[in-house]
């Protein structure tokens, strides 16, 4: 029974950790034609077949299309489905709804943005979504970052881009050596069967795993943000709120923790605002801002504040020579302050991670001696004799573990509530892979004694377990002392990328290092 057991709870994980397909774009389209009125003209196209009973229910039903009538206007051109015995049914009028999109309710200049939601009819297992729409934009300049990706397969994906009569088009695909198909002055890039893109939460960002277009009508290597100081009406009576007396480093930490949690963050793409920066003193007055324009705010802040502060944009200049605007607002972008005659970076999440979960260089270096068994806390806990993340000191830092009652005079202590290293769980890997893995650089060590209480001892026998591949190394030991029981653990992965081939030796390191065995350690009395 139990073998039974086992095996189902395999099949499970296994499948939960398989995407599965729900749908096939047979086609999408997507064709910018730049005017010479000063207009540009997106149209987009999709041709949808549905697989599954989700596609339709949960996935693929609806539509939802955004744009600023500020300068934009959006014309439907068809929307039907083709049912699977070949009828088709026209999207009735009632099915295009206005809304204003989830991502600008917390911000009141937003409140003119639109979101038309077109509600597919007549789905049903094998049928086919149409939908072709034109969005006209008011304006010359097309920054567009394209990645040629879906979260279902795709047989047929076209870009086309279409210039009047003397304009030049900046272009750059990366992660593919396709080239475009250049005729007078439209360019064009055509990908067949396309896969459809992974569910693996630890992944890198989307434009680093599949082939990604930048276009642009500009040269914008200069990247000209640096947006005037502007009048901050009613900020004296904030920065006096928030200065501490004779301390500038903590005052410049309080207006940089106002901007962080203070101001309310708004993710809408900087091109549905005609890739406009507010100025600060309106992202300081309607209290919301976008990435950029939050780091803009901070900036004015430090200054009316009397210190010298610029902003600081890590351009990355691509081959072609540009650098899509939407783009920023996706890095970290910084305020390089002088604080007390020395420069800091200060970054809008207090620290230099980027947003987005991209594969990094982890390390981890810890040392924790004689660790207190505290039963009425429930923890296991002392000050740590070095504590090092990512470079980062914390020494005396306390750490503690927690203490679950397992009944019948046992007792658990749990090593994984120590956060700060590699966090890729073995159920989210499949038995086999044919792609590969991006996990990120890691270098964890990890030592601890914990000193049991008189008659306590370790259920566990002592082991050692030690082995290395050619993307890293593994090495955990477990022994106990009379009293004193000794842990040492340590995991270096050296590439960001697990080859297939080296797949299956992976996710036999990951299990070894999760192995509750190992993490979950048990005391009597």
């Amino acid at each position: 029974m139990k073998k039974y057991i086992i095996a189902l709870v395999a099949l499970v994980m296994t499948n939960i950790a398989v995407a599965q397909q729900d749908a096939n774009f047979n086609k999408i389209r997507r064709t910018y034609t730049v005017n010479d009125d000063g207009t540009i003209e997106y149209n987009y196209r999709k041709e949808l077949k549905l697989i599954s009973l989700r596609s339709f229910f949960s996935v693929y039903g609806e539509t939802f299309i955004v744009y600023n009538p500020d300068f934009q206007a959006l014309r439907i051109n068809e929307s039907y489905t083709i049912r699977k015995d070949g009828s088709r049914v026209t999207t009735p009028a009632n099915a295009f709804v206005e809304q204003l999109p989830s991502n600008c309710t917390n911000c009141q200049r937003y409140n003119g943005m639109k979101e038309m939601v077109v509600v597919h009819t007549a789905l049903e297992y094998g049928a086919t979504i149409v939908l072709d729409y034109t969005i006209t934009s008011n304006t010359n300049d097309l920054s567009e970052t394209i990645i040629f990706a879906e979260s279902a397969p795709v047989t047929d994906y076209e870009v086309i881009v279409k210039l009047a009569g003397g304009q030049k088009l900046y272009h750059e695909l990366k992660n593919s050596e396709m080239k475009p198909i250049i005729s007078k002055n439209t360019y064009k890039w055509q990908f067949k069967n396309l896969p459809q893109t992974s569910g693996e939460y630890y992944l890198p960002a989307a434009e680093n795993l599949y082939p990604t277009l930048y276009l642009a009508t500009k040269n914008k290597t200069s990247m000209d943000i640096n947006v005037e100081d502007s009048e901050l009406k009613g900020a004296d009576r904030l920065l006096l709120s928030l200065t501490v007396a004779g301390d500038k480093m903590k005052t410049a930490m309080a207006i940089q923790d106002y901007v962080v949690n203070y101001v309310n963050y708004n993710d809408v793409p900087m091109a549905f605002n005609n890739n406009k920066i507010s100025s600060s003193a309106i992202t300081f007055a309607s209290n919301c801002g976008n990435y950029v324009e939050k780091v803009v705010l901070l900036r004015d802040l430090l200054r009316k504040a009397g210190y010298l502060a610029e902003l600081n944009v890590p351009i990355e200049y691509h081959k072609s020579g540009i650098e899509p605007f939407g783009m920023i607002a996706e890095k970290a972008i910084s305020v390089k302050a002088n604080i007390d005659g020395k420069e800091y970076d200060l970054f809008l999440d207090g620290t230099k991670k980027q947003h987005g979960l991209k594969p990094s260089s982890r390390s981890v270096e810890v040392v924790v001696r004689d660790m207190k068994w505290d039963s009425k806390a429930n923890e296991v806990y002392a000050n740590a004799n070095k504590y090092i993340v990512n470079g980062t000191a914390q020494n005396g830092t306390k750490v503690k573990f927690d203490i679950k009652d397992a009944r019948q005079g046992c007792y658990t202590v749990d090593l994984n509530s120590l956060k700060g290293g590699m966090n890729i769980s073995p159920m989210y890997l499949t038995g086999k892979r044919t792609q590969p893995l991006y996990c990120g650089k890691t270098s964890e060590s990890y030592d601890y004694t914990i000193v049991m209480p008189k008659g306590m001892h370790y259920v566990g026998k002592d082991m050692t377990l030690s082995y290395a591949k050619s993307f890293g190394s593994i090495e955990i030991q477990i022994v106990q002392k009379g009293n004193v029981l000794e842990i040492k653990r340590k995991l270096n992965i050296t590439k960001d990328k697990i080859k297939p081939a080296d797949y299956e030796a992976f996710r036999t390191m990951m299990i070894d290092w999760n192995n509750p065995s190992y993490t979950n350690l048990m005391f009597k009395k």
